[in-house]
């Protein structure tokens, strides 16, 4: 019964303090006591419950819509204040249109994108798969793919899914479930999800999962780690470094040999890559879910790891920038296909993204094969 506690404990808040006191008739003060989101469901909620999604408008049963090589479809487009609660979709994939499905998300008006991911990726699931598992903030379960981070905007929200495969994408639903305010407070920040890979991670630096200026926290991570050298994963042994309110340009120290003069040193240095993600061991035991933190992919033949791990509580804050890294082995010398969707909430206007990839550079890197030693005489 634990784990329903967990689920979206950490939504709660989000109807108690929502509102400015500015907003006549919308504000409800916090109530003691009130911690779980099963004892929370009596306070009446304030918001107008808004809802947009791929049903029929004409009252006929094919719900569905397809989606064009090439063609943007309009998820959202609302206008107004308000928080996003559910995101659900479902669609028939294979890999390629797991990869190359690229979901887009702005807030208030920006010209540019703040959530940007490949569709399969921003569900928390890396190399195109899709694994059945639950966590707090994002599931698929029996063909589902569910999202339950909230997120605020306050002038207007319009989302995107563009496909970038050369076939059309058949049968793709999807069902968005927000409330809307006559006004959000200035103090919720909006919500950013960022895709970044490299192939491969250059030797003696760390792997950037988020380099980014602003005030907010930051939320969560999902990394998809690929062995290009053999099928081990030795890529484990690296620490997450992240280093907090630094300069544009800092000497950041890396954990290679001792730090230099002058090197910008990180707030938080682990103890390994599964250790980050609340396991240890090298996953010993093998893929599993949990509410914060999971590992969904481990598998030998191809040297590959998929694992997630949500700082619901524990975010991370930060007043002018956030970098996280983490390193490729203990010395950043283990050669690797690194990927990461980096979750968090930060104020606007945020740094203009990197160009995604083309969409061949996007799907799953293949190991090298094996080499095939000639048998002793």
């Amino acid at each position: 019964m634990r784990i329903f506690g967990f689920l979206i404990a950490f939504a709660v808040v989000c109807p108690l303090v929502l509102m400015s006191p500015a907003a006549k008739g919308q504000t409800v003060e916090p109530v003691p006591g009130l911690g779980s989101p099963l004892s929370g469901l009596p306070l009446e909620r304030s918001g107008t419950a808004k809802h947009a999604g791929s049903w029929n408008r004409s009252g006929r049963n094919d719900d569905c819509r397809t989606i064009a090589p090439g063609q943007s479809l309009v998820l959202l487009n609302y206008k107004g204040a308000g928080i996003i609660r559910r995101f659900w979709c479902t669609f028939p994939g294979n890999t390629r249109v797991r990869c190359q499905l690229i979901l887009r998300m702005y807030w208030d008006g920006e010209k540019h994108p703040s959530v940007r991911v490949p569709l399969g990726a921003f569900f928390g699931v890396g190399f195109g798969q899709q694994v059945d598992y639950k966590s707090a903030p994002l599931e698929e379960t029996s063909g589902g793919y569910n999202c339950f981070w909230p997120m605020p905007f306050h002038k207007s929200a319009y989302w995107t899914v563009t496909n970038e495969t050369n076939k059309p994408v058949r049968g793709f639903y999807w069902n968005i479930g927000f409330d809307a305010y006559k006004k959000v407070s200035s103090r919720m920040l909006e919500f950013h999800a960022l895709w970044h890979q490299e192939n491969p991670v250059p030797a003696g630096h760390n792997y950037v999962i988020l380099n980014t200026t602003g005030r907010g926290q930051y939320v969560g991570t999902a990394l998809f780690m690929q062995n290009l050298q053999n099928r081990g994963f030795g890529f484990l042994e690296g620490n997450e470094m992240v280093y907090i309110d630094g300069k544009k340009k800092e000497n950041y120290y890396q954990g290679i040999g001792p730090p230099k003069p002058g090197q910008f040193m990180p707030a938080i240095e682990g103890t390994g890559t599964e250790d980050y993600f609340c396991s240890g061991w090298y996953f010993d035991h093998g893929p599993y879910s949990a509410p914060y933190h999971g590992c969904l992919i481990k598998n030998a033949k191809l040297g590959r790891v998929s694992a997630y791990r949500w700082h619901i509580e524990d975010a991370i804050p930060f007043k002018k920038s956030i970098r996280f890294t983490i390193q490729v082995g203990p010395w950043d010398n283990v050669r690797a296909a690194y990927a990461s969707v980096a979750y968090w909430y930060q104020t606007q206007p945020h740094p203009v993204y990197p160009k995604l990839p083309p969409p061949a550079e996007l799907m799953p890197v293949n190991p090298p094969p094996l080499r095939k030693h000639p048998p002793r005489r």
